[in-house]
């Protein structure tokens, strides 16, 4: 169970394969898809392409493919069945080769050894042109070898690959002879129909699918074990990141949910609260100034009740026939009276207006004035004659 959770983790419910090869003299890419249903496989897709550059259009990024390489970079021999070290067989086999230059793939059969090498810088450009791409490649088969894994599944002793004929039995592989015009035949595989130009690309997809173990004589081996690691890796953080993007927005839209139900509330609570803190601010503004007006007004009326009285009554008898008072303002306002204003107003000042018949009595009145022990100063603010009769005043009086 937890294995086929991860084959599907890494590779979903499509597989792809990839052969090079050269078709009718040219380079040539058989692709096949084969897609999981229900435990079945079902063929997906198959395309030949001229190019590298149209394989991405054909399949999504990000994915594995197990790649076969079978055309002229490829140098396969037949030798007969050696226990030898596989160096050795390969050293025999192709005695002028440096091996570390080199990767092999040696596939022993009963009677023979079926040999194939490609070099490493080919076959790594080759990996890395895919890499370039976003795609992953993650087995790499050489030559015909591939068809090994599938050999129980043909109901044929000769089977047509894309640039050979392979005579096979229920114990392995015979022959493999080269040809350059190969028969376009297709086979019956379970059930699904596969042409030979495909052969190879759908056999190297089983080998990921039944998850078989890797040629124990070859060393790309090590090689292998780097690529299906990187691949894992890619694919992890890909998922990873798909997963964790959308828990993370199913959070965030429940949190959505959740936070505009309690925003909607509070805003509410909050807007009552604001119009009864309002009220209640407005409330307190409007006692404090009725308070503040209170007490100046009862301040101004016992000033006044104890003062204005006196002050009246002293200035009243002191004041000659010839002169009469017109304004007698205590404490005067400096300024109008405006709404939410405090009131101000002169302290300890009196102000007198009047009008004289004798213009030297308004000096004498002035200095008798300034005799009284209540009066500090008196400031003549105006002085004018109206006429030869009269003469108007104002006075401003500074008490003590």
């Amino acid at each position: 169970m937890i294995g086929k959770l991860k084959q599907y983790f890494l590779f979903g419910n499509i597989y792809y394969g990839a052969e090079h090869a050269v078709v009718d003299n040219k380079e040539t890419i058989l692709l096949f898809a084969l897609k999981k249903k229900k435990r079945q496989l079902d063929i997906h897709f198959h395309k030949k392409l001229d190019s590298l550059d149209n394989i991405s259009i054909q399949i999504p990024k990000g994915v594995g493919i197990s790649l076969v390489i079978n055309n002229d970079k490829v140098l396969s021999k037949k030798v007969l069945f050696s226990k030898d070290e596989d160096s050795k067989i390969i050293q025999n086999a192709y005695p002028n080769i440096n091996i570390h230059e080199f990767y092999y793939d040696i596939l022993k059969q009963k009677n023979a050894c079926f040999i194939t090498i490609c070099r490493k810088e080919y076959v790594d450009t080759l990996i890395e042109d895919y890499r370039k791409k976003n795609l992953y490649i993650i087995h790499v088969s050489f030559g015909n070898h591939v068809l090994n894994n599938i050999r129980e599944f043909i109901g044929s002793n000769e089977v047509y690959t894309t640039n050979a004929l392979v005579e096979i039995d229920k114990e392995g592989l015979n022959e493999i002879f080269k040809q350059s015009d190969v028969k376009i035949k297709e086979y019956d595989i379970n059930g699904l129909k596969v042409a030979n130009a495909f052969l190879l690309s759908f056999a190297a997809i089983l080998n990921v699918v039944l998850s078989n173990k890797k040629n124990g004589h070859s060393n790309f081996n090590s090689k292998h074990h780097v690529l299906l690691t990187a691949f894992q890796q890619q694919r992890f953080f890909s998922q990873f990141l798909k997963v964790g993007l959308l828990f993370f927005l199913i959070i965030l839209f429940i949190n959505f949910f959740i936070f505009n139900h309690y925003f909607n509330k509070v805003s509410e609570l909050r807007q009552t609260s604001q119009v009864n803190e309002t009220s209640k601010q407005q409330l307190i503004s409007l006692k404090e100034n009725v308070d503040k007006k209170e007490k100046f007004i009862n301040d101004i009326l016992k000033s006044e009740s104890s003062k204005s009285s006196f002050y009246t009554n002293a200035i009243m008898v002191s004041l000659p026939e010839s002169i009469s008072i017109s304004e007698f303002n205590f404490q005067p306002l400096t300024k109008r009276i405006k709404a939410e204003k405090p009131i101000e107003y002169e302290p300890n000042i009196l102000l007198l207006k009047g009008v004289s018949t004798i213009k030297n009595e308004i000096s004498h009145w002035i200095s008798e004035l300034e005799g009284l022990d209540w009066v500090e100063k008196i400031v003549i603010t105006d002085y004018s004659e109206s006429n030869k009769t009269f003469t108007d005043f104002s006075l401003n009086i500074t008490i003590k």
